[in-house]
C-alpha cells in the first residue's frame, strides 16, 4: 500500500515538475523571441547621427514601447482606435480575425522647414490572398474622419495614403495615393501615383518605412522601404499653411494577419538616411 502511494506521489510530482518546466520553457522562448524582435528593430533602424538626434521631435514620436508602464500618461499624445492594443512592447493593430485598428497622433504637425517620419512595422502570422492591408496617413483638414478605408479614414480624405497590401497586379507591394477631399478614393479603380514591390507578409524581421518631405528642396517627397528608395518626386505639393494629421491603420479581412507597430519617430528636418541616393530617374 505504501509502495503504491509512493509511486503515485512520484508520478504526481513528475507531472508538476514537467508542467513547471514547460511553463518556464515557454517563458524563455517568449523572452528570447522578444529579444530577437528588438534586435531586428535596432538593425533595420540603423544608427542615428548626432545631428539627426537634434532633429528628433520626441513630443511627436512614440515612446519606447518596451518601457511603457502607464499608458494613460505615456501615450497621452496618441489616439488608439478600434481593436488596437499594446502588447509586449508593440502595438497590435489587428489582434484577431476580421479586426481593424488605428493609431493617430493627437496634435497636428506643422512643417517648419522639412520633416522625416519613420515607422517600424511588421506583418506576422499569415501569408496569402487577402483584402486587408496596412496604411500610413498624412492628412490635412478634417475630411475623412471614419474608418471605411483600411480602418483609418473615409474614402473622401485630403492628403496622402501609403498602402501595403497584396495588389491584384503587383502582388505584395507599396502603393501611394493622393486625394483632395472632394471625391471618394476607390482602391479598385483609383490610380496610385507611385508604387514599388515589397515583400512584407509573415515576416519575423520588422521593416522600416521612411517618408521625407522637404518643401525647401522644390517639394521633394521621398519614400524609402528598409533604406531602399521606393519612389521620389517633386510633383506633389501639400497646402503650406495647413498642419498634418499623422497616423497608421490596418484591417486584416478574414485572415489572422497581425499588423504591428514597434516604433515611430518624427524628425524636424531631413535626416542623413533620407539622403541615400535613388538609382532610378526622378519622376
Amino acid at each position: 500500500m505504501t509502495t503504491r502511494k509512493t509511486a503515485s506521489s512520484l508520478q504526481l510530482l513528475g507531472k508538476i515538475t514537467g508542467t513547471k518546466a514547460g511553463t518556464e520553457q515557454k517563458k524563455m522562448n517568449f523572452i528570447n523571441g522578444l529579444i530577437w524582435l528588438y534586435m531586428c528593430v535596432w538593425m533595420v533602424h540603423g544608427k542615428v547621427t548626432q545631428k539627426d538626434e537634434l532633429k528628433w521631435n520626441k513630443g511627436y514620436s512614440l515612446p519606447n514601447l518596451l518601457e511603457v508602464t502607464d499608458q494613460q500618461k505615456e501615450l497621452s499624445q496618441w489616439t488608439l482606435g478600434d481593436k488596437v492594443k499594446l502588447e509586449e512592447g508593440r502595438f497590435v493593430l489587428t489582434p484577431g480575425k476580421n479586426t481593424k485598428g488605428s493609431l493617430w497622433l493627437k496634435p497636428e504637425y506643422s512643417i517648419k522647414d522639412a520633416m522625416t517620419i519613420e515607422w517600424t512595422f511588421r506583418s506576422f502570422g499569415f501569408r496569402g490572398s487577402t483584402k486587408g492591408g496596412l496604411a500610413f496617413w498624412l492628412k490635412q483638414g478634417n475630411e475623412g474622419d471614419s474608418t471605411e478605408l483600411f480602418g483609418g479614414s473615409s474614402k473622401k480624405f485630403n492628403g496622402l495614403m501609403i498602402l501595403l497590401r497584396l495588389d491584384d497586379k503587383l502582388g505584395e507591394s507599396v502603393t501611394a495615393y493622393l486625394n483632395d477631399g472632394t471625391k471618394d478614393l476607390d482602391i479598385g479603380s483609383s490610380p496610385y501615383f507611385a508604387s514599388c514591390l515589397f515583400q512584407y507578409q509573415d515576416s519575423m524581421v520588422p521593416s522600416t518605412l521612411r517618408l521625407t518631405y522637404n518643401p525647401l528642396d522644390n517639394h521633394l517627397l521621398k519614400l524609402q522601404m528598409d533604406n531602399r528608395v521606393c519612389f521620389q518626386t517633386r510633383k506633389v505639393k501639400f497646402m503650406g499653411s495647413s498642419p498634418f494629421r499623422i497616423g497608421t491603420s490596418a484591417i486584416n479581412d478574414a485572415s489572422k494577419e497581425s499588423f504591428e507597430i514597434l516604433k515611430m519617430k518624427l524628425y524636424d528636418g531631413v535626416i542623413e538616411d533620407s539622403l541615400i541616393p535613388n538609382v532610378n530617374p526622378m519622376g
